[in-house]
């Protein structure tokens, strides 16, 4: 709930960050800019290649 009321956002939206701070994962979303201002997780949008890791073979 402290994310909740520091930053303002929604419950579910600071349900996914506390688990994503807890557990050291990132956060991946296509909505990040609800989660921008979040002190912690990284924050990845699988649908901007420029994120998405190079794979090579």
């Amino acid at each position: 709930m402290a994310l909740r009321q520091q930053y303002c956002i929604k419950l579910p939206d600071a349900i996914i960050a506390a688990t994503a701070l807890a557990h050291g994962l990132p956060l991946v979303t296509r909505n990040v800019a609800d989660f921008q201002d979040i002190a912690g997780p990284i924050v990845l949008n699988p649908y901007d290649s420029a994120q998405l890791p190079t794979v090579i073979r």
